[in-house]
């Protein structure tokens, strides 16, 4: 849990880093048709409230927040987001290029700019950064009457579908309570002409308090499991509990002989979290390996039936720290959550924990 914040928050964290890291990896060159909208005309955010991710959609509360206007860019269409946004947008240059736009809000949450910015960089392919190396790529940009954080990179070989390299540009702003980022990410040529139209829709955005009628209007919220604490339930012989770090919900420690050892981690998220591809590409480069393009999958991916449960299974062997190292992951969903179980460390010690790792996957709810 990030230092300063509460574990109501911690979870719509999880949501954001791993929305803001998925990008544009499953786009496809369909047409996207885009309208004009004057400048001066303003769109305020949508109004849907939705309560914790027991199993049930349900209307509830939002927490008090203000609400957004901006003007939309000429060229920009928006899109119908999820409810993590407060705002998506879609810009085609019409020879299947694309770029994404988004607004994305956090209440009570703080510090996550740096593990923000180094997800944004797995998926472009590049090495993460330390908290030194990220502050000398910041800039000051101004959003509405308020001064955010930007930052910007682009991968260095082609990430979508072997043709299009892409870049990203993000901005930080703590406003009225709440972390909020606004990021363009997409092909990297038409990231860069959109840059400037990013800007200006940056200095358009203004935040409102009550509307006219003296209510606070409700804002997007976060669908997130009802208990983020760490599992008691059974575990293989030989496990050890450790803290469970950041979207992790818990997390255990094996050791073997001649100094061998493994971690497990089990997280779950609302929702299918970027898909399939896009999780498997997180791991791969998890262990320095390359990312692979979705025709790759069906070679890579195990569906395996648990007993009440069906598991998709990844055995992949790369290097960590210069050391070779196996990594046994399982993706399960689970109603409207998705739970992810791990296992990385040395490559026999794995092998001989994996039964243990899928009965543990079954006892894990």
């Amino acid at each position: 849990m990030v230092r300063g914040t509460h574990r109501h928050g911690y979870l719509p964290r999880i949501c954001l880093l791993l929305l803001i890291s998925g990008g544009l990896a499953g786009c496809s060159r369909e047409e996207i048709s885009s309208y004009r909208v004057p400048k001066e005309q303003k769109k305020s955010l949508p109004r849907h409230a939705h309560g914790p991710g027991d199993g049930h959609n349900h209307e509830a509360p939002a927490p008090e927040r203000p609400h957004l206007h901006w003007e939309l860019p000429t060229g920009w269409s928006e899109t119908s987001g999820d409810t993590m946004r407060a705002g998506s947008f879609r810009i085609s240059a019409g020879d299947g290029r694309l770029a994404e736009v988004s607004i994305v809000p956090l209440q009570g949450v703080t510090g996550v700019e740096l593990e923000s910015v180094n997800m944004w960089r797995q998926s472009l392919g590049l090495k993460e950064v330390g908290r030194e190396e990220f502050a000398g790529m910041t800039s000051k940009v101004q959003v509405g009457p308020a001064t955010g954080t930007l930052v910007e990179m682009a991968s260095t070989e082609a990430r979508v579908e072997g043709k299009f390299k892409l870049r990203t540009i993000g901005v930080f702003l703590e406003q009225e309570g709440a972390l909020w980022f606004f990021k363009m990410t997409g092909e990297d040529a038409l990231v860069a002409e959109q840059k400037p139209k990013f800007l200006t829709f940056l200095k358009s955005v203004t935040f409102h308090g009550p509307d006219a009628h003296g209510e606070q209007k409700p804002a997007v919220t976060a669908r997130e499991p009802a208990s983020t604490t760490q599992g008691d339930w059974p575990i293989p012989q030989g496990w050890q509990a450790t803290e469970p770090g950041q979207m992790v919900k818990a997390s255990y420690k094996i050791s073997g002989g001649s100094g061998q050892s493994a971690d497990v981690t089990v997280s779950v998220f609302p929702g299918a979290t970027g898909g399939l591809l896009a999780n498997v590409n997180r791991w791969r480069g998890q262990i320095n390996l390359p990312p692979i393009q979705e025709g790759e999958l069906a070679n890579l991916v195990s569906e395996q039936q648990l007993p009440r449960d069906k598991a998709q299974i990844v055995d992949l062997l790369g290097t960590r720290a210069g050391k070779e190292t196996r990594m046994l992951g399982a993706i399960v969903p689970r109603g409207e959550n998705t739970w992810f179980f791990k296992m990385t460390g040395d490559s026999e010690l794995v092998g001989q924990q994996k039964e243990n790792l899928l009965g543990f996957i079954d006892k894990a709810r």
